[in-house]
């Protein structure tokens, strides 16, 4: 009485638990039965735990300015077995995922939109993947025309993603 998807290969004794297995009634206890060409046979019993899909969830579009930290939604997951760990696709500098899940973007990341694939990790190896868009705007940067003020009236211009706002 086998699982479904638990299976038992008669030449090689390998026992393999395949993808449509359900976690439900997880942990199995299966018995093997081993026997030889003179009807010789020994037995053993083998427990399998079959843990849930992990799989991750959250996290949204990651838009920020160059120059200005800024942390992202955290990404959530479920299922898998034990905690995960965290990793990015992209070795950017500037850019970084916590044991919590959040991407983290640091004021040294250079303005760039790009696609990111977070990766988790569960005790048994198994994975997860999500991917997103980041975009880093460039750091807006306010340039004078050269001349002294003289009634507020001096000629300005902004570069960057956003309209400056002049504060006197």
């Amino acid at each position: 009485n086998n699982p479904s998807g638990v299976t038992i290969d008669t030449n090689t004794g390998v026992v393999t638990v395949d993808s449509s297995t359900s976690s439900s009634g997880s942990p199995f206890t299966i018995t093997v039965i081993a026997t030889d060409s003179l009807g010789a046979y020994t037995t053993t019993t083998m427990t399998i735990t079959v843990y849930p899909a992990l799989t991750l969830s959250g996290g949204s579009l990651i838009t920020t300015t160059a120059g200005i930290a800024d942390t992202a939604t955290a990404i959530t997951y479920s299922g898998g077995a034990g905690g995960v760990t965290w990793t990015l696709s992209d070795n950017r500098t500037g850019l970084s995922i916590d044991s919590q899940g959040r991407i983290k973007v640091s004021s040294a990341a250079t303005a760039a939109t790009f696609w990111e694939t977070v990766t988790a990790t569960d005790s048994v190896s198994a994975t997860a993947q999500l991917s997103f868009l980041i975009t880093i705007n460039p750091k807006i940067t306010i340039t004078s025309g050269g001349g002294a003020l003289v009634n507020y009236t001096e000629p300005f211009s902004s570069t960057g993603p956003t309209t400056a706002l002049l504060v006197y």
